[in-house]
């Protein structure tokens, strides 16, 4: 969009790309990626978020794309934080995104639904906010999982929580480079 609003004028634009959206079959998918390909030949730099994305952008000029993988900021808090909607006496499953379609948190739900009779004492956690907040919701009740199912919102300290779950679950269709997972990654 920028490169669109800036077009004509001489400032420098850097576009990132974090997925592959040839991959994609709507219409409008391929529209943007056609926009991509004229609008991009403007922009002063491509980055790219993993090399694996390097083949799919090999029409971007080589001294204008760059990988610079996503960066994770450490938290620099050492005390224990309180979030009151874990449950102490609970195992967690938790996914963390923007609640918005694609990410697959109503499979998440659904899946989740199919295994909470045989394991009574794990609950599903949900963190982040987005258009698809009411229809989980929505869904959860009509499952019968409120109880079972936690949609806090965004939290301030998300490694945090994540520490303290004992499964993480990323149900997205697709994803270039989840941030989400690095943090998994980091606490293990």
């Amino acid at each position: 969009m920028c490169l669109m609003a800036l077009a004509g004028t001489r400032l420098p634009i850097i576009a990132t790309e974090h997925n592959v959206p040839a991959l994609r079959d709507a219409p409008m998918h391929r529209l943007w990626s056609l926009l991509r390909r004229v609008l991009y030949l403007r922009a002063a730099q491509v980055v790219l978020v993993s090399k694996g994305l390097v083949e799919h952008y090999r029409w971007v000029r080589p001294d204008r794309l760059s990988v610079i993988y996503n960066f994770v900021a450490d938290e620099q808090h050492t005390a224990e934080t309180s979030f009151d909607f874990l449950d102490p006496r609970s195992e967690y499953i938790v996914g963390m995104g923007r609640l918005e379609p694609g990410k697959g948190f109503d499979f998440l739900i659904k899946a989740f639904k199919l295994i909470e009779a045989d394991c009574p004492g794990w609950k599903l956690l949900i963190l982040g906010e987005g258009s698809q907040r009411v229809k989980l919701r929505d869904l959860v009740e009509s499952l019968g999982l409120k109880d079972r199912v936690a949609m806090p919102g965004r939290v301030a300290h998300p490694r945090s929580v994540l520490r303290r779950c004992g499964i993480f679950a990323l149900a997205s269709e697709r994803e270039g480079f989840p941030l989400v997972l690095r943090w998994c990654r980091e606490v293990g």
